[in-house]
């Protein structure tokens, strides 16, 4: 082999291990906006299966607060003022009105 032969070998050889070592951090760099945007998107589910959750149990009490039944009406009043203060309610449900009023 001649020398240029040889010369452009080490440089395509060298050209080889650059670029294979630029596509491992190309590679790096996507899975790690893939991991984010995976974790994002989780937090947004958790957060609105929990809002649906909340509001959920929201009608549930104040379904058992319009009952006729002295008992259910107790019943939905606490049931509401522990989801005043709950880690899911959402700032509608922190303005219920205080037990006996009518607004």
């Amino acid at each position: 082999m001649t020398p240029w032969v040889e010369h452009t070998f080490c440089y395509t050889e060298r050209l080889i291990q650059v670029a294979g070592f630029a596509a491992v951090i190309v590679t790096i760099w996507i899975n790690t906006a893939v991991l984010r945007q995976s974790v994002k998107a989780r937090e947004q589910k958790t957060g609105a299966d929990n809002r649906t959750q909340c509001w959920t149990r929201y009608i549930w009490a104040e379904d058992l607060r319009m009952s006729n039944s002295a008992r259910h009406r107790i019943l939905g009043w606490s049931h509401l003022n522990i989801l005043s203060v709950g880690a899911l309610t959402t700032d509608e449900l922190q303005r219920v009105p205080p037990e006996g009023s009518l607004f």
